[in-house]
Formats: structure tokens, C-alpha cells, sequence
């Protein structure tokens, strides 16, 4: 009887053991969108920034490209149309408006970014091949010229500028370290190659500061790679391309068909990159839906926050921390095809 007892006993017991290897099996076996379904967290429109009718105040937006946050958060947002600069305080009061289209200090001529540093409002501009400085109300205080053509900039505590390469033809590094007074000291970071698709098809590169690392992200293939201040590869991140994995396998189909002679047809997978504390955030952006997609200080996705919308296009988004840690609020530049107007999204629920 003890012996039926104990054939019994381990039968079951077996059959738990299978049940739970083909559960963790069927957990781990599927898409990496798959794995992450729980951590889907909606989100809502809890307002409009600096208003939700803005021209009623005077305040008219043509095309906004960047937005940033400071860590009194100020909110810049960067108009490259009208080749203008407006600086907020939180509560939606105009500090500053400033910058005109030019050559000179304090104008502009297809500005693509604005961004702090320390005290300081900088603003990227792509076309001049330059960086300005300007204190919050404005003034100018320093241009800096940047000689070769790049995607993305951005300055550390130290005031070291990080550069990432515009590729048009074949180079050997992705990412300049210049001085403060924008003269190069190092350049690091091997492009990416396929086949014989160009490198500024795979190479399109955005920058971020993570803790004392140097993250260079490809918005085309989800490659991100981790730098140390001092250019030494540090880490390669699979989480972004593996997660987008259809997208990134599309785009790279239609660049091994590219033809020079026509426009390259691709997406972006994600359209910016921003950083807070202990998490990298990248928004992504289709016609109906944006996501931001929040990766842990492990380089692990954790959630995906999610939100349906009438808008087309989401170009850029910064993140204020709140006092619960874990709903974060996003202000996010959204495009509609009537308006463009400037979101600020909290976490609702998850799915």
C-alpha cells in the first residue's frame, strides 16, 4: 500500500514539474512583445502645455522639433520653423522667447534641438553647423562651431560635447568628444555595416547619458551600444532590436533595395531618446498610437506605456519625475493634421 502510495506521490509530482517547465517554456518561447504584455501601462491626457488654445495667450507654434526639462523643470521647447526658443517654467509662464532665422549670434537657420546644460539653454543647429548657449532669459553667451556635419549633441557635468556623425559616406567612427570650445579630442565608436547598404541608412544615430556612460542608439536598426566617457565599448543592448524586431528586419529588406537615385522608404523605430534616474525612454511614434518604452538601469525593457490618438506624428517628449516614482509624467510634442499641440501624459492603468 505504501509502494501505490509512493508511485502516486511521485506521478503527481512528475506531472507538476512538466506543467511548470511547459509553462516557463511557453512564457519564454513566444516574441519579446509577447513577454512584456504585462507590463502594458495606458496612458492619459491629464493636459496641455503651456495651454490647450496657447494662441489665446500669444503664443503661436509653426513647427516645434525638441523639448527638454530641467531639473528645477523648465521646460524648453524649440520652434525650428520660426528659428525661435521658448522657455516655461512648470506651471506654464513664459520666461523667455528668443532667436530669430540668421547667421549671427542669437539666429538661426534649421535649428533641430534644444537641451540644458547646467543653468543653460543650448540649442543644436543642424544646418549651421553650430551650438549656441544662452542663459534662461536668453542672452546670448557663447557660439561654438562644429565642423563636421552631425545627427546629435549633447554636453556632460564635465562640459564635454559628444557628437554623433551625419554618415553620408564611409567614415570609421560614429561619435566625436569635443572640447568647450568645440575642438575635437577623440573620436570613437565603429559604425554598424550590412552588405553594401549605406551607413547612414544603419547609423542614425541618437545620444543619451546614462549614469557615466555614452548610449548611441540607430532610430533605423535599435542597435544601441554603451560608451564609456573615454570611448571604450562598454556593452551592446539586444532588448530595443529584439523587441522591434519586425520593424527593424523591414527597414533593413528595403535598404538592401535601396536605389540611390530615388528616396529611401523607411521608419524610424523610435523617433527620441531621453533618460532619468535609473531609466532610458524611447518614444515611438504611428499614426494612431505612441508608445514609450522604458528601459530599467539593467538594459532591460520594464514597461511599455501606450496611448491612442487622433495625432500623426510624435517627434520629441521629455519626462518630469513626480513624487510617486512610479508614474512618471511625459510632455510630448504631438503633430494632428489640423494642430500641433503640446501633451502631458501620465499613467491611467495597466492592460
Amino acid at each position: 500500500m505504501k509502494k501505490e502510495y509512493l508511485v502516486y506521490f511521485l506521478l503527481i509530482l512528475f506531472f507538476f514539474m512538466f506543467a511548470l517547465h511547459s509553462s516557463a517554456f511557453i512564457s519564454f518561447s513566444g516574441t519579446y512583445s509577447e513577454q512584456f504584455t504585462k507590463n502594458y501601462i495606458k496612458l492619459k491626457i491629464a493636459g496641455y502645455f503651456p495651454a490647450e488654445l496657447p494662441e489665446e495667450r500669444g503664443i503661436v507654434f509653426s513647427q516645434p522639433c525638441s523639448l527638454a526639462i530641467d531639473k528645477l523643470k523648465n521646460i524648453a521647447l524649440l520652434d525650428s520653423r520660426q528659428a525661435k526658443v521658448f522657455v516655461f517654467s512648470e506651471s506654464g509662464d513664459l520666461i523667455s522667447a528668443f532667436g530669430k532665422v540668421g547667421q549671427g549670434p542669437g539666429e538661426f537657420s534649421f535649428p533641430t534641438k534644444v537641451f540644458f546644460y547646467e543653468d543653460n539653454v543650448c540649442v543644436f543647429d543642424q544646418s549651421a553647423h553650430n551650438l549656441q548657449i544662452f542663459d534662461l532669459k536668453g542672452h546670448f553667451k557663447k557660439l561654438i562651431k562644429l565642423y563636421p556635419s552631425y545627427s546629435d549633441i549633447l554636453i556632460n557635468n564635465q562640459g564635454q560635447i559628444f557628437c554623433a556623425r551625419l554618415l553620408k559616406f564611409e567614415q570609421p567612427y560614429l561619435i566625436d568628444l569635443l572640447d568647450q570650445n568645440g575642438e575635437r579630442v577623440l573620436s570613437f565608436g565603429q559604425p554598424l555595416k550590412l552588405e553594401n547598404i549605406p551607413l547612414g541608412l544603419l547609423n542614425d544615430l541618437k545620444l543619451a547619458f546614462f549614469n557615466d556612460y555614452v548610449l548611441a542608439a540607430s532610430r533605423t536598426t535599435g542597435y544601441i551600444n554603451i560608451y564609456s566617457k573615454q570611448g571604450n565599448l562598454v556593452k551592446e543592448i539586444d532588448a530595443l532590436k529584439i523587441y522591434l524586431n519586425k520593424e527593424v528586419n523591414d527597414n533593413i529588406n528595403r535598404f538592401k533595395n535601396f536605389d540611390r537615385t530615388k528616396p529611401a522608404t523607411y521608419s524610424h523605430i523610435f523617433e527620441s531618446i531621453k533618460t532619468n534616474e535609473n531609466s532610458i525612454y524611447f518614444l515611438r511614434s504611428r499614426p494612431g498610437v505612441y508608445e514609450i518604452l522604458e528601459m530599467n538601469e539593467l538594459f532591460k525593457l520594464e514597461n511599455v506605456y501606450k496611448i491612442e490618438t487622433k495625432g500623426i506624428l510624435a517627434i520629441d517628449f521629455d519626462i518630469a519625475l513626480t513624487q510617486e516614482r512610479d508614474k512618471p509624467k511625459f510632455y510630448l510634442i504631438d503633430y494632428e493634421e489640423e494642430k500641433i499641440r503640446i501633451l502631458i501624459l501620465t499613467p491611467e492603468r495597466r492592460f
